[in-house]
């Protein structure tokens, strides 16, 4: 039976049929590095589902978005809430997160609980991409099973937000409907090496990242 959610969006022109077409081409906002802009095709694509592996998570991801959350609040200056982070392994320094730009009067932090089941993090996700209130939305979590995916993939393409899940590498091997798919770790550098191994804005590849 054909799934109505996916055949209006058909109809629209926000999906194609087979996991290995390319979406239309979507807005995106800069890294803030031109070699990342470039294999992505421009830059973070928005409205739809990105999958972001990092060891361990918390160690490097919220760096990496910082530019592209700080360009989204000064883009639209007008919304009350902009950025969502939900169940950060860490809460973030906001000091830290004011003086790159960040407001913090338009950040919601929603801390994880032990009460709270993995399924409520991807519902807030999914809630939070769907109310349209929000420029960016990005959630850690590991237990999300193909059907949760699928959902949250919709949820961003009915939006204009950045829409990031951040998981652990070790869920590389499963298959994922999100549009963009990137493993990320430090260097002995003290740099970032980023792997976009599944891409449907752009290129494929890997580079690194020098610390600033």
């Amino acid at each position: 039976m054909e799934n109505p959610v996916l055949a209006r969006l058909a109809l629209a022109g926000q999906v194609r049929q087979g996991m290995g077409q390319s979406l239309p081409s979507r807005p995106a906002v800069s890294s803030a590095h031109p070699a990342l802009d470039a294999l992505l095709g421009g830059g973070w694509p928005l409205g739809v589902l990105i999958e972001l592996l990092v060891t361990p998570p918390g160690s490097a991801e919220l760096a990496l978005l910082l530019p592209a959350l700080v360009r989204l609040q000064a883009a639209e200056p007008g919304r009350a809430c902009q950025v969502v982070l939900l169940a950060p392994p860490h809460m973030p320094y906001a000091p830290a997160l004011q003086q790159q730009g960040l407001d913090l009067q338009r950040l919601l932090v929603v801390p994880p609980t032990r009460r709270r089941q993995p399924a409520d993090l991807l519902w807030a996700m999914e809630e939070a991409l769907a109310a349209g209130a929000c420029a960016a939305v990005v959630a850690w979590g590991d237990a999300a099973g193909r059907t949760a995916l699928q959902r949250l993939q919709l949820a961003a393409l009915g939006s204009d937000a950045l829409a990031v899940l951040v998981r652990r590498p070790l869920f590389r091997r499963e298959r994922s409907p999100a549009a963009v798919r990137l493993e990320v770790h430090t260097t002995a550098a003290a740099g970032l090496g980023i792997e976009v191994f599944r891409n449907r804005q752009g290129a494929v590849g890997r580079i690194e990242l020098s610390p600033a």
